[in-house]
């Protein structure tokens, strides 16, 4: 082959690869530790954590079994979040995670549990972690969740009891939600509440007796929604409501 026609060839080559490292540099990379003595689970969250989405890139550096595992991973390499069951062997220690969030600085704590005990809940979020998460969660709120502590904001999963507040810090998630998608996307307190309502899948005439206004302005509303979003069709606006946690049930 040539010279002119091998660089043809690469030219032609680089483009693509280009765009794809270009796309990669503008991603937020997370080294993730794992610790869960369920292997089941530990690998579904590895699995999960393996695809990149919104703008993050995951890399499990390991998984742990135990409390003296984590310590050892850690120390081994750099770590920006340990994703924590609190019922892992030999957490009962007081101050332990309190102890490696101080050795360790920097490192954000997840904790991912079955339980849903305000008590448990609150000692545990008061020796440091960042967030509490129900096993439960969508893969979607775990990568919500892991963005919201990289950010150095709490992050109280959907449905997670506090006992501080004695309400369910879901709701109080998706008011957050639904301020920064507003937000986002230039829509006004109106239409917000009635995309909450399409979510729901109510129709012009059910969102207008529920609002007090017209089936005439309902549709106005969802029009200009519509093109706010960017959206084609009602099936794809309800995806971005369930997408972006608009909705935990009818208010």
């Amino acid at each position: 082959m040539s010279s002119v026609a091998r660089k043809l060839l690469i030219g032609k080559s680089l483009p693509p690869i280009s765009r794809f490292n270009s796309c990669l540099s503008f991603m937020r990379s997370f080294r993730v530790l794992v610790a869960d003595h369920h292997p089941l689970f530990a690998e579904g969250i590895r699995t999960v954590l393996s695809v990149p989405a919104n703008q993050m890139l995951f890399t499990v550096t390991a998984v742990a079994r135990t409390t003296e595992q984590v310590e050892g991973y850690l120390a081994e390499a750099p770590t920006d979040l340990l994703l924590l069951d609190p019922s892992l062997p030999n957490h009962e220690r007081k101050d332990w995670l309190l102890g490696i969030k101080k050795r360790f600085g920097g490192l954000r704590v997840l904790l991912f549990s079955e339980q849903n005990d305000p008590m448990v809940i609150s000692e545990v979020m008061g020796e440091g972690a960042d967030g509490y998460l129900l096993k439960t969660a969508s893969k979607d709120e775990l990568r919500r969740a892991i963005s919201e502590i990289s950010e150095g904001r709490q992050y109280l999963g959907r449905g997670v009891s506090s006992s501080d507040t004695g309400v369910k810090a879901g709701k109080n998630a998706v008011a957050d939600y639904e301020y920064r998608f507003a937000q986002r996307f230039g829509l006004t307190k109106r239409e917000v509440e009635i995309v909450r309502y399409i979510g729901q899948a109510m129709s012009n005439k059910e969102i207008a007796d529920k609002l007090y206004i017209s089936d005439q302005t309902v549709s106005v509303h969802r029009k200009n929604i519509m093109r706010k979003l960017k959206v084609n069709s009602t099936a794809s606006l309800v995806k971005m409501v369930y997408d972006n946690q608009l909705i935990i049930g009818a208010r």
